[in-house]
């Protein structure tokens, strides 16, 4: 394929933070002979690690997000909404034609209707599941927990619908999202499942002592509501394990918002709660054992990350990345809302220590043959783009 020079496929990389967004852009990057990337985004600068790489940075602010980071407080529902539609709007303003527009769900209606005028390809990207099904899971669990949750507004859910209807592809983590989409009316043509990767690449290997006197379980997850905390502190809290401590790196702020939930943590001192870290590595390193509980979760880098650390996972069938977990070889899955379940697993690794070691052992060897793999998110989506890339030249 010839691309070189001003034959560069011209990317635009539209998302109002940064999620996953981060990986496609040093993925595009390193291919610098073949891709011309823009991203526009209110994430700042830093936060891409694009510092003499030859990719463009053009700032739009989503005040919602900046609100957020800023002062670690979540904006209300409809100031999120107005602000998503208001960064969509200015971006379509600036944004530059291309021939792929790689946009984030909710971020970018006015931009696709741009693109396409343009004569570009439109990629939207979802890892959660479908709105409808992530509403109904989330409306449920906020019954339980005692917090009613705040749907978007009507005229914002259509017009993430929307995106869906004009993108040209719409790429999806796991067989979660994929059927979700499917069930919601999504012709199976305009899907494209990719599986996601880990934020970081550790910078060691890790050699867990599985038969240390502490026995450590750790979660990580800023959705309290999302991510299960409830039927994992049930499960922790009913146990009763001698010598066992629960991390859950959540912000205390946002738990507190769950009473429910929060007095129970309160009252379980075997239950500690991990603020903000420097290098998430060592939390991994710490545990014996991951779990990541959630209800609604398209795919869940974090998995990955524990697996890439030496750390064995257990965790549910509404986590896409579950389809990586071998069960019992390198973790276990269980079906979501179940404590008992996640008990049982708990408890047969605590006095199954063998079993957890060599789990542990498989955990690395799990990972690289997934990186390494012709299904790892760096080859699946090189692919992809170059797929896109090389019908767009025969045709010009």
């Amino acid at each position: 394929m010839q691309t070189k020079s001003v034959n560069k496929i011209k990317v635009n990389i539209v998302v109002g933070a940064r999620f996953n967004a981060s990986k496609v852009v040093e993925i595009l990057a390193a291919q610098n002979d073949l891709y011309d990337v823009v991203i526009y985004t209110s994430s700042k600068r830093k936060n891409w690690k694009i510092e003499g790489k030859n990719v463009g940075y053009v700032f739009i602010p989503h005040f919602s997000a900046i609100i957020s980071g800023l002062f670690k407080f979540n904006c209300p529902v409809w100031f999120d909404n107005i602000s998503s539609v208001y960064f969509d709007w200015i971006t379509s303003l600036f944004m530059r034609r291309c021939d792929i527009l790689h946009a984030w769900s909710s971020y970018c209606l006015k931009c696709i209707a741009k693109a396409h005028n343009e004569g570009s390809f439109v990629l939207v990207d979802k890892a959660c599941p479908h709105p409808v099904l992530q509403n109904k899971l989330l409306k449920q669990e906020g019954k339980i927990l005692g917090v009613p949750f705040v749907e978007n507004y009507q005229f914002f859910l259509k017009r993430i619908l929307f995106e869906f209807n004009l993108a040209d592809m719409i790429l999806v983590p796991s067989d979660f999202t994929f059927n979700s989409f499917l069930e919601n009316n999504t012709p199976r043509s305009k899907l494209k499942k990719i599986f996601l990767d880990a934020n970081f690449t550790p910078k060691k290997k890790h050699v867990k002592n599985c038969y240390s006197e502490m026995f450590v379980v750790g979660v990580i997850g800023g959705s309290v509501a999302r991510k299960g905390y409830i039927y994992l502190v049930r499960a922790w809290s009913e146990l009763r394990l001698p010598n066992a401590k629960l991390l859950l790196k959540v912000s205390e702020t946002e738990l507190s918002k769950y009473s429910i939930l929060y007095k129970e943590i309160k009252a379980d001192p075997s239950i500690e709660i991990v603020g903000y870290l420097d290098d998430i590595e060592s939390f991994y390193e710490r545990c014996n054992l991951f779990c990541l509980p959630s209800i609604d979760e398209g795919f869940g880098m974090v998995v990955l990350e524990s697996i890439a650390c030496s750390t064995p996972v257990i965790t549910t069938r509404n986590v896409g990345a579950s389809e990586l977990v071998i069960d019992g070889i390198n973790g276990y899955v269980v079906y979501p809302f179940d404590h008992i379940a996640l008990a049982e697993k708990l408890e047969f690794l605590f006095y199954n220590r063998n079993v957890l070691k060599k789990m542990s052992d498989m955990c690395l060897n799990s990972y690289e043959s997934y990186s390494s793999s012709s299904h790892s998110y760096r080859k699946e989506l090189l692919s992809l783009y170059q797929e896109i890339a090389s019908k767009r030249l025969d045709n010009s």
